[in-house]
């Protein structure tokens, strides 16, 4: 799982599920509208994965309580993570030297 933290990357992130893999793509949430899970939480993340079973797999590995895929079958799958599970997420890509930080370091 790769992850993508800049809303200029968010077609990278699907692009990255496109071609097999897995994305996280976090973002700031500032709005009181949406889904019940977004309120009162600032960082909300979207996990991406053409893969249904891979991604439902990932989803209640990380913890995902109740699992909603969104856009399914579509360029752009994926399953909305909040608190806890998004916390998992960032930590399994740091692990794997993921975590989209690669770039910034370098400049």
């Amino acid at each position: 799982m790769k992850h993508y933290r800049l809303r200029s990357e968010l077609r990278l992130a699907m692009d990255e599920a496109a071609r097999g893999g897995q994305a996280l793509f976090t973002h700031l949430w500032t709005s009181d509208s949406g889904p019940r899970s977004f309120r009162g939480t600032k960082l909300i993340g979207k996990l991406f994965d053409q893969d249904s079973v891979r991604l439902c797999d990932t989803a209640l590995a990380l913890g995902v309580g109740r699992l909603k895929i969104c856009r399914p079958g579509e360029r752009g799958q994926h399953i909305d993570l909040v608190d806890e599970p998004l916390s998992r997420a960032l930590d399994m890509c740091r692990e794997a030297g993921r975590d989209g930080l690669e770039d910034e370091e370098k400049v």
